[in-house]
């Protein structure tokens, strides 16, 4: 195999998974909107309950997450299409590399890949930061500070 065509070929697999990554952003996303938009506030619950629910939460399907969502009324979700990213993350990660297995076999056809995961990638971002904009007020209004944030994240985040 050429150098370039093995580049290629790493190249797609690059791509599938910074949108794969993006697309479970996106669910992490929606499980946290569902704790601070419609759960108790961050003054009302402990760690220890917060970490049970995120638990819980996690253990969800994308569709089970945006089905709780959005089934509360009082919720504005406008300008989400959540439909259609619920859709995009199923098809990437249940169908994409065998309907696009022509493909992957030809520059031109990896070619065609590359955008259309970019595509994808960028739709799932777009919707994870309308969400994390959601988030961010609804903390602000219950006082939590941006450097607490950030402080929970990095405890999070440590190994």
């Amino acid at each position: 195999m050429m150098k370039n065509e093995e580049l290629h070929i790493k190249e797609v697999y690059a791509y599938f998974g910074l949108a794969s990554y993006m697309a479970q952003c996106l669910e992490r996303s929606i499980a946290m909107i569902l704790i601070f938009v419609h759960g108790k506030g961050p003054t009302e619950i402990t760690r220890a309950e917060l970490d049970e629910v995120l638990n819980k939460k996690f253990k969800m399907t994308m569709g089970q997450l945006i089905k709780e969502l959005i089934s509360d009324k009082k919720s504005n979700f406008l300008g989400v299409d959540f439909d259609l990213a619920l859709e995009k993350r199923n098809w990437l990660m249940h169908n994409y590399f065998y309907e696009r297995s022509g493909h992957f076999m030809t520059p031109e056809g990896r070619n065609i890949m590359l955008v259309e995961l970019t595509e994808l990638r960028v739709l799932f971002e777009k919707i994870d930061n309308i969400l994390e904009e959601i988030v961010s007020e609804k903390v602000k209004e219950f006082g939590v500070s941006e450097e607490k944030v950030q402080e929970y994240i990095t405890k999070s985040l440590a190994f």
